[in-house]
């Protein structure tokens, strides 16, 4: 893979991607693993609702429909509503990541399981439990 830096947003697959040192835009987030260890780890900073990336550069919208306060509040949220569902292993995860800054390929185990749970465009339907049993284990055997 070379150095260059992709547009998240023509990204097909997180696994030729490593990521993207100065952060993302809202307009990129495709809640990849990646992008979901950089919530993680700027979790403070969303909070308060503040963006820390570089602008979004829309073009065509002349104003904007909310705050980035709003988007970073929200992209927040919707991490935690997806870790809580994984339990304890989340917790892991966010230990981890926000409190001793490992990367990706650091992670334990459970912490990468649960953030396998987490990325994706939408909400697993599928309980935790399930999933690991029936999705990832099985995909991991093959």
């Amino acid at each position: 893979m070379s150095d260059e830096i992709k547009d998240c947003r023509d990204c097909k697959s997180w696994k030729d991607c490593n990521g993207h040192s100065d952060g993302y835009n809202y307009s990129e987030i495709r809640w990849c693993p990646f992008q979901c260890l950089w919530i993680i780890e700027h979790a403070e900073a969303l909070r308060t609702g503040n963006w820390e990336s570089t602008d979004d550069n829309v073009g065509a919208r002349n104003t904007p429909s909310e705050g980035n306060f709003v988007k970073a509040i929200s992209i927040l949220a919707e991490l935690e509503i997806r870790l809580d569902k994984t339990g304890a292993d989340g917790q892991k995860l966010w230990k981890q990541v926000a409190e001793e800054g490992r990367e990706f390929k650091q992670l334990s185990p459970l912490a990468r399981q649960a953030l396998m749970y987490i990325k994706g465009w939408r909400r697993k339907r599928m309980s935790y439990r399930r999933w690991v049993r029936e999705i990832y284990h099985n995909n991991q055997k093959e």
